[in-house]
C-alpha cells in the first residue's frame, strides 16, 4: 500500500473511530519511510490529469457553468432540458446553530453545518464545450485508494450525445466559501478519474421516463484537495442505503445547491418531509411535493434516517414538472443502484453497468462462386468473414478488360448474385462486400474471376411468307441460341421435289427472297450460318413449296 494510500486509510479508520489518535500516530510512524519510495507512473499520470482539470476550472468557468436540469410536462415521455446561469449576486452564509433544522422544510438554508455541509457540494463538468453544474455528495466506501461522489445520472452522462461528461470536478462545502476558485475553498477540489452510470440510463437517447428510474451516477475520485488527500477521509461521507425509503410518508431530507430563481447557487438548501410515489410516472419514482429546489440541485442527496447533520443516502434530486414550481422527484434506489455502486468500487474507466457486451466489428472476406460463362449466375460468398456477425451486407460488382486492369462498377449490380451478360464476355469480374454491425463496418474485394466466355450459337432457321410468285419469303433466326452478338449469312436454294437435291439460287443471300417465275412449282429452303465470338453454327430450314 502506497504511503498516501496508507495515510488515507488510517484517516478513514480514525474518522470511523476504529483507531484512536494514539494508534494512528504509531502506525503512521511505523510506515513513514515509504514516503521515500518513487511515485508510480500511473500515479503521476493521475496527478497530472487532476492538476489539468483543476487548472481548467478557472474562476470564470466555474461562474459561467449553467445548471443542468430536466422538467416534464404531465403525460410527456421525454423531459425538456433546462439550463440556468448562476446569478451575479451571492447569498451570505448563515451561522451554524446546532439542531435548528425543520422536519417540514420546503426549501431553506441549511444552517446546522456538520457532515451535511462538508460532504455535500457542487459538481462541475463539460458536455462538449458547454459548462455545467449539478450537486453531489460523498459516499462511504472501504477502499483507501479512492472516494466516490454520488450525483444524478444526467450529470455524468449526456443522453443526447451518447457520451460521458468530461472534466468532472467536485467542490465540497461550497457554501462556506463560494469564491469560485478551488484554491480558496475550505478543503480544495477533487477530480474524477472515472464515471459510472447504469445502462438503464445510458441506453436512452433523451431524458425519458425510463431514464428517471436509473438517474444516478458515481464519480471515482483519487487524491486531491489542498493536501493531496482522499476526499472521504477529508470531508466525511454518507452511507448508501438503497432500502432507506420503502413507502409513502417516509421522512426524507433533500439537499442541493439550486441556482435557478429564487436561489443563487451559493447556498446549501434543504427540503424535508414525507415522500410519495410519483403517480404521473407510474409510481416508479419518489417525490417531495412541497420542495422548491430548482436548477442546480440535480444530483443532491436525499437522506433517510436523518438526525443532527447526517443520514443514509436513499435517493437524489432528479427532475421536476413544468406545471408546478413545487415538487422535486428522484429515483427509487434498488438492486440496480447497488450494482452500479459496486462497479464504482473497482472501475478505472468510464463504465455503463449492465450494458450488453460490445459487438466486435466484422472482418470481411469475400469470394466468387459460379461458372464464368454468359448467362450464368455468379454468387458472392462471404462465409469466410470473421469477427462479429454482420447485421447488413452490401455488394458492388465490377469488371475490367484485363485481370490486373482498372475495374469499373457495373450499374445496378448490387446484390449478392449477378447474372452474366454479353457485356461481360472477354472481361474479368470482382465483387466488393461491405459487412456492418453495431461494432463497425469492414469491406473486402474478391479476387478476379477467370475471363468470361460466350456461348457458341446453335443455329435455327424457319421460312415465313406466301408461297407464290412475286411474294417475299423471310428467313427467321429467332430460334437460334447463343451469346450475343450473333451475325448471320443466308443462302436460298431450290429443288424440284421436297426431298430432292437443292441448288443455291444465284445472288439470293439476304434474309428475304422475292419469288420469281423460275420458282413456280419448285420447293425452297434457306441455309443460315450463325457466328459469334464463341463459334459458328449452320442450320437449314424445312422446305417451303410448291410455289404457286
Amino acid at each position: 500500500m502506497a504511503f498516501r494510500e496508507k495515510l488515507a486509510y488510517l484517516m478513514k479508520m480514525r474518522r470511523s473511530n476504529r483507531f484512536s489518535k494514539f494508534q494512528v500516530a504509531l502506525i503512521a510512524s511505523a510506515t513513514i519511510l515509504v514516503a521515500l519510495a518513487p511515485i508510480s507512473s500511473a500515479s503521476a499520470k493521475g496527478q497530472s490529469e487532476h492538476d489539468r482539470i483543476v487548472s481548467y476550472w478557472s474562476a470564470s468557468r466555474l461562474h459561467a457553468a449553467k445548471s443542468l436540469d430536466y422538467t416534464f410536462s404531465p403525460g410527456s415521455k421525454v423531459a425538456k432540458r433546462i439550463e440556468t446561469a448562476q446569478p451575479s449576486a451571492k447569498v451570505g452564509t448563515a451561522s451554524i446553530t446546532p439542531a435548528t433544522y425543520s422536519g417540514a422544510s420546503t426549501g431553506q438554508t441549511w444552517s446546522d453545518g456538520g457532515l451535511a455541509l462538508s460532504a455535500t457540494g457542487k459538481v462541475f463538468f463539460n458536455i462538449g464545450a458547454s459548462l455545467y453544474v449539478c450537486s453531489g455528495s460523498v459516499l462511504t466506501d472501504s477502499d483507501a485508494t479512492r472516494s466516490i461522489v454520488l450525483t444524478a445520472g444526467h450529470c455524468v452522462y449526456d443522453n443526447a450525445s451518447r457520451a460521458f461528461v468530461t472534466n468532472f470536478l467536485f467542490y465540497p462545502d461550497y457554501k462556506s466559501n463560494p469564491t469560485q476558485t478551488c484554491a480558496s475553498t475550505t478543503y480544495g477540489c477533487w477530480t474524477a478519474s472515472a464515471l459510472v452510470a447504469n445502462y438503464g440510463f445510458t441506453s436512452q437517447t433523451g431524458f425519458t421516463t425510463q431514464a428517471t428510474n436509473y438517474d444516478w451516477g458515481f464519480a471515482i475520485m483519487g487524491t486531491g484537495g489542498k493536501n493531496s488527500t482522499q476526499l472521504d477521509a477529508t470531508v466525511g461521507s454518507f452511507p448508501l442505503d438503497v432500502g432507506g425509503f420503502t413507502a409513502n410518508g417516509n421522512q426524507a431530507f433533500a439537499f442541493g445547491y439550486p441556482q435557478a430563481s429564487p436561489y443563487s447557487g451559493s447556498d446549501l438548501i434543504y427540503c424535508s418531509g414525507g415522500i410519495a410515489a410519483d403517480t404521473l410516472n407510474n409510481s416508479s419514482t419518489w417525490g417531495l411535493s412541497t420542495c422548491t429546489l430548482t436548477g442546480g440541485a440535480s444530483g443532491g442527496p436525499w437522506m433517510s434516517n436523518f438526525a443532527t447533520d447526517r443520514g443514509s443516502i436513499s435517493s437524489l434530486n432528479s427532475y421536476k414538472y413544468t406545471s408546478s414550481a413545487n415538487g422535486m422527484y428522484g429515483p427509487k434506489f434498488n438492486s440496480n443502484t447497488t450494482a452500479t455502486y459496486n462497479s464504482a468500487l473497482t472501475a478505472t474507466t468510464n463504465t455503463s453497468v449492465g450494458a450488453p457486451a460490445p459487438v466486435p466489428a466484422p472482418v470481411a472476406a469475400v469470394s466468387i462462386t459460379g461458372t464464368t460463362v454468359d448467362k450464368s449466375t455468379l454468387t458472392a460468398d462471404t462465409s469466410g468473414s470473421t469477427g462479429g456477425a454482420a447485421s447488413s451486407t452490401t455488394y458492388q460488382w465490377s469488371r475490367a478488360t484485363t485481370v490486373g486492369g482498372s475495374y469499373s462498377n457495373i450499374s445496378g449490380a448490387t446484390k449478392s448474385t449477378y447474372v452474366l451478360t454479353s457485356s461481360d464476355i472477354g472481361r474479368y469480374l470482382k465483387v466488393k462486400a461491405t459487412l456492418t454491425n453495431t461494432g463497425g463496418s469492414s469491406s473486402a474485394t474478391s479476387a478476379a474471376t477467370s475471363v468470361v466466355t460466350g456461348i457458341a450459337p446453335v443455329a435455327c432457321a424457319t421460312i415465313s411468307g406466301t408461297a407464290s410468285v412475286n411474294s417475299t419469303l423471310t428467313a427467321s433466326t429467332s430460334c437460334t441460341t447463343g451469346s450475343s452478338t450473333i451475325s448471320y449469312t443466308y443462302v436460298w436454294s431450290r429443288s424440284a421435289t421436297s426431298g430432292g437435291t437443292y441448288t443455291p439460287i444465284s445472288l439470293a443471300t439476304k434474309s428475304t427472297y422475292k419469288l420469281v417465275t423460275a420458282d413456280r412449282g419448285q420447293y425452297l429452303k434457306v441455309t443460315v450460318v450463325a457466328t459469334n465470338m464463341a463459334g459458328t453454327s449452320t442450320a437449314t430450314s424445312a422446305a417451303k413449296g410448291p410455289i404457286a
